[in-house]
């Protein structure tokens, strides 16, 4: 049985096991301070022992009160996640199935966030918050090459929700933007840039 795991390590079938840099601890004890008990406690329900490698803030589902989108730790990969305020309690979504509902849909999958956790430099990955004012003038995010949303965010009454968006190439200017529809009670793919500049 060692000598079947190891050949499957060496051959790349199991990944080898992540671990966080010191770095990464410090960044989540800061992190971590800046949510509520209760924030806290769902979180520990849903990714026992996880640890906050990416933060923040914003107004995804247009509530009256900051809310956050988070990369968590957990299990030894990275999760996209979310803190947000339904009507009277906070809900933890977890990004990533959400998204998956959107596979039968006319535009491309929704692509899997980027990130490295680099042994000596820790946890890496690139996330817009809020991003509305990134699509004006020199940004990352463009809709200048003919990208267009796939949906309108006034028609779904979201126009006011804080956009997310996660980097999905450490190469190219590549993004996948997403809204908290409040209707639906998830997240959504709203745009997605796929530029090999």
């Amino acid at each position: 049985m060692i000598v079947l795991s190891l050949l499957l390590l060496v051959s790349g079938a199991v990944p080898e096991p992540q671990a966080l840099t010191p770095s990464d601890e410090t960044n989540h004890l800061a992190f971590v301070k800046k949510l509520s008990g209760d924030q806290v406690s769902l979180l520990s329900g849903v990714y026992p022992d996880f640890r906050i490698v990416k933060l923040c803030s914003g107004r995804f589902s247009g509530a009256g009160r900051e809310e956050w989108v988070l990369g968590v730790w957990s299990e030894r990969k990275v999760h996209r996640a979310a803190l947000i305020w339904n009507r009277d309690k906070w809900e933890v979504h977890v990004i990533d199935d959400e998204i998956g509902k959107d596979a039968n849909v006319s535009h491309s999958f929704p692509m899997k966030w980027q990130y490295s956790l680099d042994k000596s430099k820790g946890f890496s990955g690139n996330i817009k918050c809020g991003v509305d004012p990134e699509f004006k003038g020199d940004s990352d995010l463009t809709r200048a090459l003919g990208d267009k949303p796939f949906f309108d965010l006034r028609k779904e009454g979201c126009e006011k929700n804080s956009i997310v968006c996660f980097a999905t190439d450490d190469v190219y200017n590549n993004w996948d933007c997403l809204v908290y529809i409040p209707k639906d009670g998830r997240f959504r793919l709203w745009f997605q840039q796929a530029h090999a500049d």
